[in-house]
Formats: structure tokens, C-alpha cells, sequence
């Protein structure tokens, strides 16, 4: 935005700016982080933009305005950035630290798990988690060969984010691919003993294993923050602009504690990470309260899922289904606007649908869908 300013980025990852939601590509695809980056090589020297590569920051002295590295330098700023995002949680549970247990946060998370399918031959795993991220993890190790199951303790995956009926079609999709599913079920202790072997769940089921990837949620990376004074919550706790607690400091992604709520998801870091960097050079940005949508990729199939999933009473209800191709959708429609979807495998129509929702547009733009194949509910 300011060809004038100075900027050093400072990371701990070896890598520069990649795509970070195909990190699951790395586990199964031959060729490792090709196609992930987002910027040319050349680009950051072209800006005059200082890249910290595998370069760790242990603290800030808001006083004196500069960050220490783990190296032992110093970097000075006039405008801080704080974008550490979130750590894996993990369970406190037996057997969590042994060899064949992973989490998939980073691209390099990704690099160790085929790695170690490889070296230990590896033929099955289990998934824990109903996330997007555990569906993806599955699936990706479904695709390097592994027979897997994912392991959750609803009675389906992405109940957060989807109705009843996609969830069902995206299960039998998953299961038709040879992923199976394990509902309400909750892991108890993995067993070794040199290595992962077997999965013991709550209910005292065992489950012959390979390899365990955890994906049960994040807690924002916090603790630099912290250490340095900036208010911290459940995350980094900034303003509508991204402001922190602490002048000239801002937070954006997944470390961001926005109006009470951490997103965690890529088109909300996105957002918030220009209002971000607008504001650091004196602009008054504010982040937009619409709903972010939720993408799920890299299975085969697209899922999007924005605003609200579930009518309230008043509302009404549009969907389409072929279950042959696990097409499915499901518009509420509020006051004559439409407030949320659930579009499974339907890739033609999300990019208006889900404008319309996050614009809150009228119900009557989408009225030729009336006419086709969907249906009032």
C-alpha cells in the first residue's frame, strides 16, 4: 500500500507465503510445496520487503519499539503487525507424544506425515476431529493410500457448519471413497509401544492403527502478546480497526480475538489482514461484520457453508438435491433476504449465493431459482 514503507516479516516457517488451505495436497501429491506459493520468489526483494525466514520472535519491547529474534537481533518498528495465528490443541491423553501422532497445521506438518507413511510402510490411520480440517487431513491420507476413519464425537462431521441432509450426502460420499466414519466416539489413549499401533476410545473400543492425526481445534498463538502486555482473552483482543490494547500494535487471523470471536477461517484472515495493514499507515478500516463463509476443498468435492444454517421461525426454506453427484443446497431466506446456504457440490452457484448472503441482498435476486430445480422446502 506504501511503496515507502519499510517491511520485515518475520516467520518462523522456512517457507514464504503459501497457500496454506492446500497444505493437505503436501501429504499426498508428489510434488511437496510446488504450487503452493502465492507470490514469485522475486517478489519481496521487488518491494523492498525483508523476509525473516525460519527466524523465530521471543519478544517485544513495546517501550522501545522493537521485536527480538531468537537469534539475538533486533528489529525496530514503528507499526506492529502481530499475525502468529494458532497451535493445534491436543488432547491430554495417553500415548498423545508417541511416534505416528500428528497434527496438520503447517505445511511442514505435512512434509513429516508423508514422510512417516513412507518409512514406517503405514496402511491405516485415524482421523479425530469434525472439522473441515479433519475431513481434508482423511481425505489426503485416503489418497496416499491409508485406510482411514475419522473419529467424532457427534453423530457427524462439520455439524457446525451444514444441516442435517448435507451431512448425511457428505458422509456417504466419504464412505463411498473407502473413509469411514466413527460417531460419538471420543479417543481415550493411543498405544504403542515404540510407536503408534492401536486407538483405545472412551467406550473401550480398539482400533488397529498406523498413524493418528489430530484435528480437534486451535488455540490462538497468544503468548508473545501476552508476555509483552497486550490484552489477551482467548485471543489477541483488538478493536473493529484491528487495534490492540497497546498503540501502533495490531492483530489479524487466526490469532485475533475479533468482537468477542476468533474466525479461524482464510477469508476472514484475509480481510482483516488488509484492514490491518491499511490502518498501520493511518487509514480507519473496519472489518466487515458480514458472515465469512467456510470452503472445503480438496476432497473431490466443494463445500460452502455462510450465515445462518438453520430457519428461524418466520423463514423460509429453498433447496436442490441430486444425490448422484452429492449435489445439494439449501438457502434461508429472512424478511426477504437470504441469510444463509449450504452449497454442496454446486460450484456454478456459490460466488452469487454467497454474495447474496453476505450482502444481504434481497431474496427476489434469486427468484429464477424457484423456477428451476430448486424447491421450497
Amino acid at each position: 500500500m506504501d511503496p515507502d514503507c519499510e517491511v520485515h516479516v518475520v516467520g518462523r516457517e522456512p517457507h514464504p507465503l503459501y497457500n496454506r488451505m492446500g497444505i493437505s495436497r503436501v501429504v499426498y501429491g508428489r510434488s511437496a510445496m510446488a504450487g503452493l506459493f502465492l507470490l514469485a520468489e522475486d517478489w519481496y526483494e521487488r518491494h523492498d520487503i525483508t523476509c525473516w525466514l525460519n527466524t523465530r520472535a521471543v519478544g517485544i519491547d513495546l517501550a522501545g519499539r522493537t521485536v527480538a529474534l531468537g537469534t539475538g537481533e533486533q528489529v525496530a518498528f514503528d507499526r506492529l503487525i502481530l499475525a502468529t495465528g494458532a497451535r493445534a490443541d491436543v488432547p491430554a491423553i495417553p500415548g498423545v507424544a508417541m511416534p505416528g501422532c500428528f497434527a496438520l497445521r503447517d505445511a511442514d506438518d505435512a512434509v513429516r506425515i508423508r514422510a512417516y507413511v513412507q518409512e514406517h510402510r503405514a496402511t491405516r490411520a485415524v482421523v479425530v476431529g469434525a472439522g473441515p480440517l479433519a475431513v481434508e487431513g482423511a481425505y489426503a491420507l485416503h489418497e496416499l493410500g491409508l485406510k482411514v476413519s475419522i473419529v467424532v464425537r457427534g453423530p457427524a462431521v462439520l455439524r457446525r457448519y451444514v444441516d442435517e441432509r448435507s451431512a448425511q450426502l457428505l458422509t456417504s460420499y466419504l464412505r463411498a471413497r473407502g473413509i469411514a466414519l466413527v460417531p460419538g466416539a471420543a479417543m481415550a489413549a493411543i498405544h504403542g509401544p515404540d510407536r503408534v499401533r492401536v486407538a483405545t476410545l472412551a467406550d473401550g473400543r480398539q482400533m488397529p492403527t498406523d498413524l493418528v492425526l489430530l484435528a480437534i481445534g486451535a488455540t490462538p498463538e497468544a503468548d508473545l502478546a501476552r508476555a509483552a502486555g497486550v490484552a489477551v482473552r482467548h485471543g489477541i483482543v483488538v478493536d473493529d480497526e484491528l487495534r490492540t490494547s497497546s498503540a501502533g500494535v495490531y492483530a489479524a487471523g487466526d490469532c485475533a480475538e475479533v468482537r468477542g470471536e476468533v474466525s479461524g477461517l482464510w477469508p476472514a484472515a484475509v480481510a482483516q489482514a488488509t484492514a490491518a495493514a491499511a490502518n498501520a499507515l493511518g487509514e480507519h478500516q473496519t472489518v466487515p461484520g458480514t458472515a465469512t463463509p467456510m470452503l472445503l476443498k480438496g476432497i473431490g468435492l466443494d463445500l460452502v457453508s455462510v450465515g445462518r444454517v438453520h430457519p428461524a421461525a418466520g423463514d423460509a426454506v429453498l433447496t436442490h438435491e441430486d444425490p448422484d453427484r452429492y449435489a445439494y443446497g439449501r438457502l434461508v431466506v429472512s424478511d426477504g433476504r437470504v441469510a444463509g446456504a449450504v452449497l454442496l457440490n454446486l460450484p456454478r452457484e456459490a460466488p452469487a449465493i454467497v454474495t447474496a448472503v453476505r450482502g444481504g441482498a434481497p431474496s427476489r435476486g434469486l427468484e429464477a431459482l424457484r423456477s428451476t430445480h430448486w424447491r421450497t422446502a
